[in-house]
């Protein structure tokens, strides 16, 4: 009886775990769909990385307890570390190899500094004091110039 009473809490709880991807899916689905999409700029492969990210969304339900967190934000950490074999062509965020290779309107519009500080935070997944050190700068100097390229984005 124990047992029949186990399985039944354990079913319960793995219903729940699905509605609760389920429910994370349909909210937030095609606005990660567009979010990857820009990346790659491929209808077809910007697919199978959202089925990638949701997969590792089911592996990690965890990430998702607290009410207060931003689901959308973590679903976004989770895609770029899918998309990171993909990042890695942009090599070290060469102006005009970016704009070539991946065209994007807010790349274009930030100058040098603001590319290499985006790219290495956004597409590389380097952390504030790994680029400071890595353009011999303070960290707050690169976190304004991360904050400056955030304003171009916003101001489309």
């Amino acid at each position: 009886m124990n047992t029949r009473l186990q399985t039944s809490a354990e079913t319960s709880s793995l219903h729940h775990k699905v509605y609760d991807v389920q429910h994370i899916y349909n909210r937030y689905a095609g606005m990660l769909l567009g979010y990857i999409y820009d990346v790659v700029k491929d209808k077809a492969l910007a697919e199978q990385y959202l089925a990638d990210t949701f997969i590792a969304v089911v592996k990690v339900p965890e990430l998702f307890n607290n009410p207060n967190d931003n689901v959308y934000c973590k679903l976004q950490m989770i895609a770029r570390k899918r998309l990171a074999g993909y990042f890695k062509s942009v090599g070290n965020c060469e102006v005009d190899e970016i704009v070539s290779n991946r065209p994007n309107t807010f790349l274009s519009k930030m100058n040098v500094r603001q590319q290499t500080v985006f790219c290495g935070v956004h597409y590389h997944g380097k952390s504030i004091p790994t680029i400071a050190a890595e353009m011999n700068e303070d960290e707050d100097v690169v976190r304004r110039v991360l904050r400056e390229a955030f304003v171009i984005i916003r101001t489309r």
